[in-house]
């Protein structure tokens, strides 16, 4: 199994030369990358280096972009010698279309930010035609979704397993800089105002706000269960880690698969670390809060809901129609409507849409009953009793 870093620096470059075989280094330019911060001279460095020592490197463009981006970045990429990268690792599909098309370089595509259904995916390793040589999973998919993907997949994937975990993206400038402030980048810990959460390790630079969980995500510890997915490559991310790792830490933590290293790391890590979606993705679990369970349909006595109030004519009533149970004249119902009032009333008229009375429901879809008060639409009517 492949092991890929980053160079977060160019003083990193030293620990480098002497990597194994199946070890692997990411190159980073801020002009290409999201979070690079290596500009164009020492990504050429980097790159010879690599070169020189036989260390695969692959050239980070994973910027999304608009026209005037995508023509900026064309100018940086031909300031990079091509001839010392392995591989270019790209997200947006504009550039992935312009690579397959004008370059005869091999190709990651990063499928973080969207792509997870496999047709898609699959789509895409088409396109590819031969270029493609990895894909780079998103960290949504849990691990059963990932073993299934990589069993009807003929390229190569990769997965994090130690790193942020990005929970919001903007291509605007969101932060409020230090007045006389010239970085290009600048890193701040942010709270929410609605919720008691805090702790968002946030980043802004020259493509945008990046906002990241408090919590770190480590798959070390389930490494078999990494294993049994069937994913090529294990990727380990250091660059804002707590505690401010270096390269050459990361490499001798996974160098030798060490369970013992990785439990201590653990357990001496200056933040919380999760297994992120790996396990399970719950990322919907909050949708079911956030709907109002008065309008659900709670009853086996249910009739219908609110569709339409015309104030002191009627209430339409899309009607649910039930095997046994017609609503006719005469019948009790109660009427729940979403902000918590209930009427109870005996109905004294029904009237299908063509305005004409009956005596009870028997094919209608709509009907039209005396209006109620304080009843809107979405309001649930059941039997009652």
């Amino acid at each position: 199994m492949k092991k890929v870093f980053y160079l977060k620096n160019i003083s990193e470059l030293d620990y480098i030369k002497n990597l194994s075989s199946e070890m692997e280094i990411i190159i980073s330019p801020k002009k290409l990358s999201r979070l690079g911060e290596l500009t164009l001279e020492q990504a050429n460095q980097a790159l010879k280096y690599c070169h020189q020592n036989h260390v695969p490197a692959f050239l980070e463009w994973d910027v999304l972009m608009t026209e005037n981006d995508f023509q900026q970045c064309l100018k940086s990429i031909k300031q990079i010698d091509l001839e010392h990268v392995s591989a270019i690792r790209v997200q947006d599909i504009g550039a992935y279309h312009y690579l397959l098309a004008n370059l005869s370089i091999d190709l990651h595509l990063i499928i973080e930010s969207g792509n997870h259904n496999l047709v898609a995916i699959k789509k895409w390793e088409e396109v590819g035609k031969g270029k493609l040589k990895r894909f780079v999973l998103g960290l949504e998919l849990p691990k059963n979704v990932i073993a299934k993907y990589k069993a009807q997949l003929s390229t190569a994937c990769e997965l994090q397993v130690l790193g942020k975990i990005l929970l919001f993206y903007s291509p605007r400038s969101l932060l409020s800089r230090p007045m006389n402030s010239t970085d290009e980048s600048i890193k701040v810990s942010a709270s929410s105002e609605e919720t008691p959460h805090k702790g968002f390790f946030v980043i802004e630079n020259i493509h945008g706000t990046f906002m990241f969980l408090p919590k770190d995500q480590f798959l070390l510890d389930v490494f078999e269960e990494v294993k049994l997915t069937g994913v090529d490559s294990i990727r380990i991310d250091h660059r804002f880690l707590e505690g401010g790792f270096s390269l050459q830490e990361m490499i001798s933590l996974v160098e030798n698969e060490d369970h013992e290293k990785w439990s201590s790391f653990k357990e001496n890590y200056a933040n919380k670390l999760i297994r992120g979606y790996f396990n399970v993705n719950k990322s919907d679990a909050i949708f079911p809060k956030l709907k109002n369970y008065r309008t659900k349909k709670k009853t086996d006595n249910y009739i219908g809901k609110v569709v339409d109030v015309k104030k002191e004519q009627y209430l339409a009533i899309s009607v649910f129609h039930h095997d046994t149970k017609k609503l006719a004249v005469g019948d009790k119902i109660e009427i729940s409507s979403p902000d918590g009032k209930v009427k109870r009333i005996e109905v004294r008229s029904i009237r299908n849409i063509a305005l004409e009375s009956i005596q009870n429901v028997t094919k209608e879809k709509i009907i039209l009953i005396p209006h109620v008060g304080g009843i809107s639409v979405k309001a649930q009517v059941h039997f009652l009793g």
